[in-house]
């Protein structure tokens, strides 16, 4: 037990004798080796956190950037939407305008049809009046026999009919000069020529629009687009 002691304090006197040969007798941190190790490991850390400093910073930059980028983009999309908004309430204003243009073709349509009616009808009524005087035996006056300013004897030839735009006076009693069938066919056949050209025009009109409004919305697009590309190389 003794002697192991013994060993163990001279193995401890011998590290000791050995550490202080290596160090000329001084302590271990005064030791040139040791300083040097130390500042070398000082230059180490030194270096690494001023990488990671750098590395933060290119990370602080590039967010940075990115954010400057998302708020320009999110800027340029509010006027994409603003733009597109208002070409929106342009198509729609558009749209009013053709479903009132289609509305007035349809009332058009709906007097030409009825106009058509009219002049069967007037058409067929001089020509059961003319059967009805051939079959008792008359001849069938010709207008400008009788004298056309006379209300009796127009009402007496049944050959007499009321202008257009009276028809649609009823039962009000206007002076007006009154027609003979011919006239009166003649002038409905003007009427419904007159509205098939109007109908004409209008359907016309309603197509141009319509083909148009893909037009503008393609062009608009396409101006937007070019619009800021080209700022986008400007810069």
């Amino acid at each position: 037990m003794l002697e192991r002691e013994e060993k163990m304090r001279l193995e401890e006197k011998i590290k000791l004798m050995h550490s202080q040969m290596l160090t000329g007798g001084k302590k271990i941190e005064e030791t040139p080796q040791f300083r040097v190790a130390l500042e070398k490991k000082h230059k180490q850390i030194r270096e690494y956190y001023d990488e990671k400093l750098k590395e933060i910073e290119r990370e602080r930059n590039q967010i940075e950037e990115e954010k400057t980028q998302v708020d320009k983009y999110k800027q340029l999309l509010i006027k994409q939407r603003d733009i597109m908004i208002a070409l929106t309430n342009r198509l729609n204003e558009r749209d009013e305008t053709i479903i009132q243009l289609q509305e007035e073709l349809d009332a058009y349509d709906k007097i030409h049809r009825e106009t058509e009616m009219n002049i069967e009808n007037k058409t067929e009524r001089v020509h059961n009046l003319e059967e009805y005087i051939r079959e008792n035996g008359l001849e069938v006056p010709q207008g400008p026999e009788y004298d056309t300013e006379d209300p009796e004897s127009q009402n007496m030839l049944g050959r007499r009919y009321p202008p257009y735009q009276s028809d649609q006076i009823g039962d009000e009693d206007m002076p007006m000069k009154l027609m003979n069938a011919d006239e009166k066919i003649e002038e409905l056949m003007q009427i419904v020529e007159e509205q098939k050209m109007h109908m004409e025009t209008l359907e016309q009109e309603r197509t141009e629009l319509i083909d148009s409004k893909a037009d503008f919305m393609s062009e608009k697009i396409n101006e937007i687009v070019n619009r800021e590309v080209n700022k986008e190389l400007e810069r």
